[in-house]
């Protein structure tokens, strides 16, 4: 009984032809994905695994940017000092060693020096500062080939102030 009050009911409903298509389509759809999931399955895998290889890559490319960074401030460090010992092999080295410079070639041009004070020495952003008092007796064109000679070297030399007297 009940189910002829079913047939019934589904014979006058004009929308059956309707649910029927759409049930069907989805059966039919339904049918196809699990025919095809086992290979999106497998193109999932194999993605996944592509993902996993370019992230140990990039992990490993990460590590030698910071490798390379270290040894670019090394360089940079390293490179700084080379060019401190340059300009001190151009300076010739110590403070004695320049001293002993000045007195050479003083004295090669015929200049005596009779006083030589070494102040105490200034530490400035990127040199040092050594002010010296000296007092040198020769000929003037003496004096001046020797001051020449010491100004026009790569070392900052600077005369700020000169007192000239007759010998």
């Amino acid at each position: 009984m009940k189910l002829l009050k079913w047939q019934a009911f589904v014979e006058r409903w004009r929308g059956t032809s309707y649910v029927l298509a759409v049930i069907t389509a989805c059966l039919v759809l339904a049918l196809g994905a699990l025919v095809r999931l086992p290979a999106w399955r497998q193109i999932q895998a194999v993605e996944q695994a592509r993902q996993a290889a370019l992230a140990l890559e990039h992990a490993a490319k990460a590590g030698q940017v910071v490798v390379l960074r270290q040894r670019q401030v090394a360089l940079t460090e390293a490179e700084h000092r080379l060019q401190d010992v340059r300009w001190q092999l151009a300076a010739g080295g110590g403070m004695s060693d320049l001293l002993e410079q000045l007195a050479v070639s003083g004295q090669s041009l015929g200049l005596q020096f009779e006083h030589l004070e070494v102040l105490e020495e200034l530490m400035q952003a990127g040199y040092r500062q050594t002010p010296m008092n000296m007092q040198v007796v020769g000929r003037y064109s003496a004096l001046r080939m020797w001051l020449d000679d010491w100004l026009g070297q790569l070392r900052l030399l600077r005369a700020e102030e000169m007192h000239w007297h007759a010998a």
